[in-house]
């Protein structure tokens, strides 16, 4: 029998499987929504771990497209019969009655509805405040080039922009996007400012690098500070004050779990828990 099934490269049906446990073991884990980077993909990786610890067979839609159109899901759901669906915010109603119909018996939500928009500006905001704290009025806002990216890059300069109008005395200004020396220089020359808050630690390095190869002394003649905390902002030169976080949303990987094991009831989060906190190096 099992030579007959080598043979003709017999494939088990997912459907069949399921029908014949009465439960799939499946859980497809949607994350498009949030945008990629070191700290998301951690998280991702994190809850993937976690529930094939707990016997469940992860699927992960990895963080990055900015997408809220969830086609990956919508793709894959038919074909593996999952038994759950976890995604960053609830889905919408069509979606959430088309996986339902299709027999799926959990539906997880990691954030409130309008969440991520907020929690992504925290950051930002976080970012004005303290570089207002060491005397920086006209602040640049370097973002990414990454088009996947553009939405979260525009909410962080919105709330960054917001944040220095509400002080009164700050002046946030957009000063390009991408990795190219000459053009940030040209940026941070043309705009005048004296610091330079990037959307993240990955986008401030190449910040550093170019301020380095202009001459231009970090913090004294600009100052440079990003967002995540990536493993690797301890050692630029100088070291990368940066913005971490508490406890979020996407790490409340336990109670996920349980939810799904024995439907214990998934505590509400506290938005304090991901309030945005300052690490202080030497790059302002």
């Amino acid at each position: 029998m099992l030579t007959a099934c080598e043979e003709l490269d017999y494939m088990p049906s997912a459907h069949a499987q399921a029908l014949a446990r009465g439960v799939s073991r499946v859980v497809l884990v949607d994350l498009s929504e949030f945008p990629h980077g070191i700290l998301a993909a951690d998280q991702a990786r994190a809850l993937g771990e976690t529930l094939e610890q707990a016997g469940f067979i992860a699927v992960v839609a990895p963080p990055g497209w900015g997408s809220t159109d969830h086609t990956l899901l919508r793709g894959l759901a038919p074909l593996l019969v999952p038994f759950a669906v976890i995604t960053v915010s609830p889905l919408p109603d069509a979606i959430a009655r088309e996986l339902t119909r299709l027999g799926v018996q959990r539906q997880i939500a990691l954030a409130p509805p309008d969440r991520i928009d907020g929690w992504i500006g925290r950051s930002a905001r976080t970012q004005v405040r303290h570089l207002r704290e060491h005397g920086h009025t006209r602040i640049g806002y370097w973002l990414p080039a990454d088009a996947h990216l553009s939405h979260f890059a525009q909410a962080r300069l919105r709330a960054a922009q917001d944040e220095g109008a509400r002080f009164g005395d700050v002046e946030v200004t957009a000063l390009g996007a991408g990795d190219d020396a000459a053009s940030i220089i040209a940026a941070v020359r043309a705009a005048g400012v004296t610091a330079v808050a990037a959307y993240n630690d990955e986008t401030a390095f190449p910040v550093i690098a170019a301020l380095h190869a202009a001459g231009i002394r970090i913090p004294d003649g600009v100052a440079v500070m990003g967002i995540d905390d990536h493993p690797l902002a301890a050692f630029a030169i100088p070291p990368l004050t940066t913005v971490a976080f508490g406890t979020s949303e996407l790490t409340a990987m336990a109670s996920v779990v349980s939810h799904l094991v024995d439907e214990t009831p998934i505590p509400q989060t506290d938005p304090d828990d991901a309030l945005p906190v300052v690490v202080e190096r030497a790059s302002v």
